[in-house]
């Protein structure tokens, strides 16, 4: 769904532009599932001018309803800024090189919390969540051995 082509486009929404390249292909969709995640409208057009990902995002926050916008890089660097910051200084930069599926998606989540006024999600709340999950196994399986010791015992 590539919102970038309707000039017609009237509800607010986030504002992302992208240099088309190989590698972006997979940040960009991990961007908008983030965005997406959140219930957050988005639009998103490729750009051709030679520009830095915090130009690109910064420029988009200028024309989002919502005063939010992406920026993706030939470099594959990522940015969120916002229309009130000034333009060097974006909200969240992620270096192409340092960035992962996990964290790509995470900034298109942190854009469209700052629209929604929601905290920002934890870099580690999956690896929490699933020590949480690990833990409660090992609890209810040394629960179950406590149950069959005692049933072998009296048995």
């Amino acid at each position: 769904m590539l919102m970038g082509e309707d000039k017609h486009f009237t509800k607010p929404f986030i504002n992302l532009a992208f240099h088309k390249t190989p590698n972006n292909k997979e940040i960009i969709n991990q961007i908008l599932a983030g965005i997406e995640e959140e219930s957050v409208l988005w639009k998103a057009e490729e750009c051709h001018a030679a520009k830095d990902a915090i130009a690109l995002a910064h420029s988009c926050a200028e024309a989002s309803p919502l005063g939010v916008g992406v920026g993706v890089d030939s470099k594959s660097s990522a940015a969120v800024h916002l229309k009130r910051l000034s333009p060097w200084e974006p909200l969240f930069f992620l270096p192409g090189e340092q960035g992962s599926t996990a964290q790509w998606r995470i900034l298109g989540s942190h854009a469209a919390r700052v629209v929604k006024g929601l905290p920002f999600k934890d870099d580690n709340e999956k690896d929490r969540a699933r020590e949480e999950i690990q833990d409660l196994t090992s609890l209810i399986t040394k629960k179950v051995l406590e149950i069959l010791t005692k049933k072998e015992i009296r048995g």
